[in-house]
């Protein structure tokens, strides 16, 4: 059954490309492939900056919760195996975001990303005013679900925003952000 369909739709293909070449004039039925970056880029510029700016951020907290952790261990007189628990059991939050993640499917894209968004950045504000490991830890439980919420999300609506023929680059360039984002700790350290 499947192969009849393929082949019915490769005919259809077949016949249409052959009507465009002896000039006919409908081609509504085959979509314009455009490899031109700025044609893609601009009907979706708000929406890839503030996504690339969600994604920067989300590459240099992951950097930054790894770089303090030695600093908080000396601060809170923590020893490496309490460090490496504390890293343990806020990285179980990146774990259940995958069940959060769903409520975009109920809800809607748009509402569960800005409010992973702000969850996200309400609760890593409020893990520097941590008093201690415990809050900290807690804390970080949920900035990192609510991270990984974000971020998951932030793919799938560009993945089903953007063109095909675009996808894989504008993925790319979010990649890239938190790559970048990532280095940004790394150099006011030095």
């Amino acid at each position: 059954r499947y192969t009849l369909l393929y082949w019915i739709s490769f005919a259809h293909v077949r016949l249409h490309t052959l009507a465009v070449r002896n000039g006919a004039t409908d081609t509504r039925a085959v979509p314009a492939h455009d490899t031109n970056l700025r044609s893609n880029i601009e009907p979706h510029t708000g929406l890839l900056s503030l996504l690339a700016i969600a994604t920067f951020f989300e590459g240099f907290d992951t950097k930054l919760a790894g770089l303090v952790q030695p600093l908080l261990g000396r601060e809170w007189g923590a020893s490496t195996e309490e460090l490496g628990l504390v890293l343990g059991l806020s990285s179980l939050g990146m774990v259940l975001a995958f069940f959060v993640i769903h409520l975009a499917d109920w809800i809607g894209r748009r509402p569960v990303f800005l409010g992973a968004l702000a969850a996200y950045t309400v609760l890593t504000l409020a893990t520097a005013f941590s008093p201690n490991l415990v809050v900290y830890t807690a804390l970080q439980f949920f900035a990192r679900m609510a991270m990984v919420v974000e971020l998951s999300i932030a793919y799938l609506i560009l993945s089903e925003t953007v063109a095909s023929d675009f996808r894989g680059r504008a993925n790319g360039m979010l990649g890239a952000f938190a790559a970048l984002g990532a280095a940004v700790p790394l150099a006011l350290m030095f």
